[in-house]
């Protein structure tokens, strides 16, 4: 750890909580994303939400693939939360190593699956299921005038 890292005290953090000072902390660390909030995948106002507090177990949740991200996020990275007095907040002990893997596990079926998914909105399948539904309901047209015409004769 640096020596010139700033200390925030838990009062200074609750205090960065607005748009124009919008600061985090996770795992201990803290973090200015007030220039990084508008191009957040998640959007500004998910980074609003936890401004200001330890984020610590939502960032974990809404980033399965937090290895990825934990280099960009060290970025923005501008001093670490002073150790709380006991009790004062709620403490999250680190992911164990079973979390850990399962979440990779999860997060490797979910791109696998969701590519999968994907053939049935994107490219040429969308294209021959348009079609089809052009077709069936030209087809339910023509049988509809077709019947009505043969009912008035």
């Amino acid at each position: 750890m640096p020596s010139d890292e700033r200390v925030f005290t838990l009062a200074e953090l609750e205090a960065c909580n607005t748009p124009d000072n919008l600061k985090v902390a996770v795992r201990g660390d803290v973090f200015d994303l007030t220039e990084f909030a508008d191009r957040h995948p998640g959007g500004r106002k998910m980074l609003e939400l936890a401004a200001g507090r330890d984020a610590s177990i939502l960032f974990e949740c809404y980033h399965p693939d937090s290895d990825r991200i934990r280099p960009l996020l060290q970025n923005y990275k501008v001093g670490r939360l002073a150790d709380p007095p006991a009790g004062s907040l709620p403490t999250y002990p680190p992911p164990s190593p079973f979390y850990v893997d399962l979440k990779k596990r999860v997060h490797a079926y979910i791109r696998r699956e969701s590519a999968h998914d994907r053939q049935w909105t994107h490219g040429p399948t969308q294209v021959g299921r348009f079609l089809l539904i052009t077709a069936l309901i030209f087809g339910f047209l023509v049988a509809a005038v077709r019947a009505e015409s043969w009912l008035l004769c």
